[in-house]
């Protein structure tokens, strides 16, 4: 695929998912022992545990190792919704000594980007709602701005319920930012035909918000068009590719024209 992507001048890089929801398979291919107290699910891990960290740099490596022949100019590290953190024993003892639970996710989120960064030497991509409400000195505090640039993500129609200007400006320490819209797999768990006008109008948003706030950063780097296969997991396969191409051409069509 990667080869492929290159005879059309494309590049095709992985998201990995490094924040909370790590599937139990990439410790069994990778063959770790992963200890009780390192999971709170199957799908969620609890980060602050060593063996834990020993995993997802372990995830990271094997997604590098997939691009050595290609190139990684980017390396998206997800995190993104995650909503059980501070439950573990490790999470609420490192939460302890980082002050707060907005401070234990950008530890965290920091710690992950930096390891991608200086390993590998690309540009770390990270959706921006788990820290798109930090202060201004936490962000400075954990380097959030030097190790990685923010992708704000919204699927929605009506954007400025779910992007308000606070927002945008919340992300204004950050130099270079991302957007991101989609163009299948969000619009319900368990789709089975795409709902092209749904996605449309998702992108006419993004018009608008983009119009309205490019001018707060240096550099708005693009917009990243999403296509989701799975709500979960765990869960079914969501609006196949196939099915839903008419719809990215029809998105792209939107954001050329407009």
């Amino acid at each position: 695929m990667f080869g492929h992507a290159m005879d059309f001048d494309l590049a095709a890089y992985h998201m990995t998912e490094v924040l909370e929801p790590v599937l139990w398979s990439y410790a069994e291919d990778l063959d770790l022992y992963l200890p009780k107290s390192t999971w709170l699910s199957l799908k969620v891990i609890c980060f602050p545990e060593p063996e834990a960290w020993q995993l997802i740099t372990a995830m990271i490596d094997q997604v590098a190792a997939v691009h050595k022949k290609y190139g990684m100019p980017f390396f998206h590290m997800g995190g993104d919704e995650a909503f059980q953190v501070g439950v573990c024993n490790a999470s609420l003892m490192e939460m302890g000594r980082q002050g707060s639970r907005d401070r234990l996710m950008l530890w965290h989120i920091s710690r992950t980007a930096r390891y991608i960064k200086t390993t590998y030497s690309t540009t770390v991509l990270a959706w921006h709602d788990m820290f798109g409400h930090a202060m201004d000195f936490d962000l400075a505090a954990y380097h959030m701005t030097e190790v990685l640039e923010p992708v704000l993500w919204s699927y929605a129609e009506d954007l400025d319920l779910y992007l308000p200007k606070s927002t945008w400006l919340s992300l204004k320490p950050f130099r270079r930012v991302w957007a991101s819209s989609a163009w299948k797999g969000a619009d319900g768990p368990a789709r089975f035909n795409s709902n092209p006008i749904h996605y449309i109008r998702n992108h006419e948003a993004w018009i608008e918000q983009l119009t309205r706030n490019y001018n707060e950063f240096d550099v708005l780097q693009g917009l990243i068009l999403a296509g989701w296969s799975r709500y979960d997991h765990f869960a079914i396969l969501c609006e196949l590719a196939p099915v839903a191409l008419p719809t990215l051409a029809m998105s792209m069509e939107t954001m050329l024209v407009c």
